[in-house]
């Protein structure tokens, strides 16, 4: 039994002596170390994004694309309304003082009160006025190209007995895009 041992041991001995020669020498095993070694390095410089990877970005993008151009759109017609009040409202300091120094008579069209009958948020502009002081609307803006607001969309401003304006929409107005303090 000693003897068997004693074999296997020598041609275990004799089997890495060998490999330590052969690999000293830079023999096969070196080489194959080295290929392999190479070929690591090529797929390190090769990795890229893999399809799903892709997939995923896209779907990312595709989600927020969905949420934020209608915000856009809903905030695009917001501004829209407000730009169509504010080409108006600038006639109230006039209107008012027209009003209460001549009378309904002198306050014929947008024109007397220092507004453009149209601008680039309201197509036309019109302004009434009766002799008890109330007008509804005292001044009208037909908001040009309403688009998401609504068809036929008018934002506007009355006028009390007392003086006092108030903001309106009518028209196809879709009321979330109303300026706040504006009814129907």
């Amino acid at each position: 039994m000693k003897t068997a041992d004693f074999l296997i041991r020598k041609k275990l001995a004799r089997s890495l002596h060998y490999h330590a020669q052969v690999l000293a020498k830079g023999g096969l095993d070196n080489k194959i170390c080295q290929f392999i070694g190479e070929n690591d390095m090529k797929k390190q410089m090769q990795q890229g994004f893999t399809l799903i990877e892709l997939m995923i970005v896209v779907a990312i993008i595709g989600i927020l694309a969905a949420i934020a151009i209608p915000a856009y759109q809903d905030y695009v017609s917001k501004s829209k309304a407000a730009a169509a009040l504010a080409d108006i409202s600038a006639g109230k300091t006039s209107y008012e003082l027209l009003f209460t120094e001549k009378g309904d008579t002198a306050i014929t069209s947008a024109g007397s009160i220092g507004l453009n009958g149209s601008t680039g948020n309201c197509s036309t502009i019109t302004v009434t006025a009766n002799s008890n002081g109330v007008a509804t609307p005292a001044i009208l803006c037909n908001i040009n190209n309403p688009g998401r607001i609504g068809t036929g969309a008018t934002i506007g401003l009355n006028r009390t007995a007392t003086g006092l304006y108030q903001c309106v929409v009518g028209g196809g107005f879709d009321t979330k895009f109303a300026p706040a303090g504006c009814g129907t």
